[in-house]
């Protein structure tokens, strides 16, 4: 006996079914690196920046952590009697990290800094030091130290932008994700 049932036709895929998968894929994808730019910004905005630390010769201090996406840390100096700033040869100064020691060794760029004015005293830009970690130190014990007042300050006066910067991709991240996905425009895929 001949089995005469037709057997339903398989379904090809047609290009709005492939649109729509691409579509929900790409939606998914911006959906989560939104979202994890919006957390990695808003973290690092409400990082606590490192408290400004005066630099004894020959004695170690602490350097504080600096937040994400911060420029770090510069050695400030008040001019000496002579009126001149001592540069980083005059200074000696070292950083301590947990990969070992490193010599601050790179001018600050007064041009871009500017001073600055801690303790009624006015501070030139000396020496780059950059981001460091809780468990980083500096130390300095060139020839001019002991005539020196040097700080430790944050390189910015204010806070950095870059973390506002990703928040706000994030959430343009997070707006495009909502635009990808049909189901968020009203769209529904059909059934034929």
């Amino acid at each position: 006996m001949l089995n005469t049932t037709k057997r339903p036709a398989r379904r090809r895929r047609t290009d709005s079914r492939r649109s729509h998968t691409v579509a929900l894929f790409l939606g998914t994808v911006c959906a989560l690196l939104g979202l994890g730019a919006v957390v990695v910004g808003v973290i690092a905005w409400s990082m606590d920046r490192p408290e400004p630390r005066q630099l004894l010769a020959g004695e170690t201090a602490l350097a504080g952590r600096t937040p994400w996406f911060d420029a770090g840390t510069t050695l400030f100096v008040a001019p000496l009697r002579d009126g001149s700033v001592p540069g980083p040869a005059d200074l000696g100064c070292s950083l301590f990290t947990t990969e070992g020691t490193r010599t601050l060794r790179v001018a600050a760029d007064t041009d871009v800094l500017g001073t600055r004015v801690v303790a009624q005293t006015s501070l030139e830009p000396s020496v780059q030091v950059g981001p460091t970690t809780d468990t980083d130190r500096i130390m300095c014990s060139g020839p001019r130290m002991q005539d020196a007042v040097v700080w430790a300050l944050p390189t910015n006066a204010g806070p950095s932008r870059y973390p506002l910067s990703v928040v706000v991709a994030g959430v343009a991240l997070l707006g495009l994700a909502a635009l990808l996905d049909p189901r968020a425009r009203g769209l529904r895929r059909g059934l034929a």
